[in-house]
């Protein structure tokens, strides 16, 4: 996530209610919304809010939504407003996650930042960390297992635009060691190290970028990345630049009609991937990638990214 000045909110076409659906209209508001240069949109009490750093920018959103007329928006009801500068706490609910036959569950406060439990892009990462997990262990590794311990759990995890850290905090609590949550958004980042203090979770949140801890030569087991897809389509060779060879991926953000471009993207970089478990919730998907050899080591990234 990054932090905006401005914030323009919008009824999305056809909902109602406090908790509107990502599969719903609002599919196509969303992305065009990224079209028009949005650094970040999120749902609060039943509306859309999308985030721009600047109220030209803003401005120049909503009157093109005006112009293109887009479902049912009225544009007229389109509020443009700065952000408060001053940290506010919201609870935003229970976050949860099945492991090991045990629901765990823990409580979750968003400081003007993305990222709640609820959320289906989220649940859908969830859903597929268990997975993660259990796939790792399932690779024999001697330097990090024993035959009395048995085989470990990632000793490195990478969250990637934690939020609110939830991933993260998931993460550690079914046993993933070393998890390491990053953001750019320093609200974020204070926000996910109160939500890891308050629920007794111990991650390493920073603001570093995903692309100095690969210039810095980080490597780690599992590498989370719950975001959209013009943001995969920056991050891809850095992501998988950051996983270990026999590592995993867990990826989220995108609609199942864009999976097809999703993998491609994973495909074209450096290193052998394969899709190993995949989960779909209304129109979104997610991806679970083992990472089957890395030889470059390094981003091999793309022109303009």
């Amino acid at each position: 996530m990054v932090a905006v000045s401005w914030i323009v909110r919008i009824t999305p076409p056809g909902e109602h209610g406090p908790q509107p659906q990502l599969d719903s209209p609002s599919i196509g508001l969303t992305s065009l919304l990224w079209d028009l240069g949005t650094t970040g949109i999120a749902e609060v009490d039943g509306l859309l809010v999308a985030g721009f750093d600047s109220r030209t920018e803003a401005e120049h959103a909503v009157a093109e939504l005006a112009a293109l007329e887009v479902g049912a928006v009225d544009t007229s009801q389109m509020t443009i407003e700065p952000v408060d500068p001053t940290p506010w706490r919201s609870p935003v609910g229970t976050a949860a996650i099945n492991w090991n036959g045990e629901r765990i569950e823990f409580p979750l406060t968003a400081d003007g930042v993305f990222g709640h439990g609820q959320h289906v892009t989220t649940v859908i990462a969830l859903d597929l960390l268990p997975d993660a997990l259990r796939h790792r262990t399932s690779q024999p590794d001697t330097a990090r297992a024993t035959a009395a311990t048995g085989p470990a759990v990632p000793v490195s995890t990478l969250d990637i635009g934690t939020g609110t850290g939830v991933l993260a905090i998931a993460a550690a609590k079914t046993g993933a060691a070393a998890v390491t949550a990053i953001d750019i958004d320093p609200l974020a980042v204070a926000c996910a190290a109160d939500n890891a203090k308050a629920t007794e979770t111990t991650i390493t949140v920073t603001d570093e970028t995903a692309e100095s801890l690969a210039d810095g030569g980080h490597r780690f087991d599992l590498v989370m990345a719950n975001v959209l897809l013009p943001t995969h389509r920056i991050l891809a060779d850095t992501v998988v630049a950051l996983t270990d060879a026999g590592g995993l991926v867990l990826l989220s953000g995108y609609l199942i009609e864009q999976i097809d471009e999703l993998l491609d993207l994973y495909r074209a970089t450096a290193a052998a991937v394969e899709p190993i478990v995949c989960s779909y919730r209304g129109q979104w998907a997610g991806h679970l990638l083992r990472v089957t050899a890395n030889p470059a080591g390094t981003a091999n990234r793309r022109a303009g990214c």
